[in-house]
């Protein structure tokens, strides 16, 4: 008969499973079991089997040892405070927002491990300004891109890259990850030494460098956000909340397109979608950008604007859907979610004896028998 772990904490239980945003019916499907048997474990009066209960841990991603704790672990609330999440259009959905966000913090934490609490970059970027006073100017002289620089990028995805090297030479780490809810583009973690942003790797090239800079304005704000790729979600949010997303959108777009220059390239814009295109390949921007841009210039009406990125979007979704995924190099694909500043910590940290091999293959969530493998690819590609 198999033994069963008597000695969890119940609470702890229904903790993890409304943290993972579950409902008791919910983890029941989810490990074969009817919702009275959760019902029965969570109020203590029944307990699981330690093979459920490894179970258990696997889908709600925590370990096993946690639900032996006399109490939760101190976290912050998704729910609380990511206010412009969206509504989930199911289960997994949310559950997979919420453990990406989770794991987003305990990347944090492995930062201020590694870093032993401080700035890799040494950089007061997010601490020497309010928001109020953060210029596009201001931000496109501390990240080191000036105009020419940007026109010089052969291609948005080249774009992003660059502005991903800016971002992390002023001490932000940038990681990437694919969302099952495509309408989260990203979101940000404000912290005075390790300030972090989490980029959707479903999304398009220029979407991504949107969400960079929508981000930054949050991190500038202190606050955490969540980029999305509708708009309809303000209307949910309070006054404060509202404001700050707007802001946040307005200067992402003022950053990447330097007003002087946008006066001149579109004063014989004519609204079609060739101008567009071209205004949008000069600044290695979204035609969504260039849109919003003329928008804050007070151009075009905000309904004009609505309209044309609501079938961009449903364009963008149906092309990949078409296009099916895409499997890629292993190694490619951990170094270009974990980020070139990150990998740098990890190694630098493990070559200088203060590190593991075990606790370096944690910290990059992969096996240890991969780390050399992962080392190799980014020395040689320059990832």
């Amino acid at each position: 008969m198999a033994t069963r772990a008597i000695s969890i904490n119940p609470s702890i239980l229904t903790w993890a499973r409304q943290r993972a945003g579950l409902t008791i019916e919910e983890l029941g499907l989810l490990i074969g079991k009817t919702e009275s048997v959760i019902k029965d474990w969570e109020e203590g009066s029944d307990a699981p089997t330690f093979r459920q209960l490894e179970a258990i841990a696997a889908k709600l991603k925590r370990p096993v040892a946690l639900f032996f704790f006399s109490r939760p672990p101190e976290e912050v609330d998704p729910d609380t405070e990511f206010r412009t999440l969206p509504a989930a259009r199911g289960v997994d959905a949310a559950r997979d927002t919420r453990f990406a966000i989770r794991d987003a913090y305990a990347k944090q934490l492995r930062i201020l491990e590694l870093s032993r609490g401080q700035n890799p970059a040494g950089s007061e970027f997010l601490f020497e300004r309010v928001p109020a006073e953060a210029t596009a100017a201001d931000i496109r002289a501390e990240l080191g891109v000036d105009l020419q620089g940007q026109i010089s990028w052969s291609s948005p995805e080249e774009a992003f890259k660059g502005w991903r090297f800016a971002f992390e030479s002023v001490g932000i780490f940038v990681f990437k990850r694919s969302f099952k809810q495509m309408e989260v583009s990203g979101f940000c973690l404000p912290h005075q030494i390790a300030p972090l942003l989490v980029v959707n790797n479903g999304t398009s090239w220029t979407r991504q460098i949107f969400t960079l800079f929508h981000e930054l304005a949050h991190l500038l704000h202190r606050s955490h956000g969540v980029t999305r790729g509708d708009s309809g979600y303000l209307d949910s949010l309070t006054p404060s909340d509202r404001e700050v997303d707007v802001v946040s959108n307005k200067f992402a777009a003022s950053v990447l397109i330097p007003s002087d220059d946008f006066a001149v390239r579109s004063s014989s814009f004519d609204g079609g979608d060739e101008a567009l295109r071209a205004l949008a390949r000069r600044y290695n921007v979204s035609r969504e950008v260039v849109l919003r841009k003329l928008v804050d210039d007070g151009r075009i009406d905000a309904s004009i604007y609505e309209q044309r990125v609501n079938e961009w979007n449903q364009e963008f979704l149906a092309r990949r859907e078409r296009s099916g995924p895409d499997g890629g190099n292993y190694y490619a694909t951990q170094a270009s979610y974990l980020g070139r500043a990150y990998l740098d910590l990890a190694f630098s940290s493990y070559h200088a004896g203060s590190t593991s091999l075990a606790e370096l293959a944690d910290h990059l969530s992969i096996k240890a028998r991969n780390v050399g493998k992962l080392e190799e690819f980014v020395l040689r590609s320059g990832a």
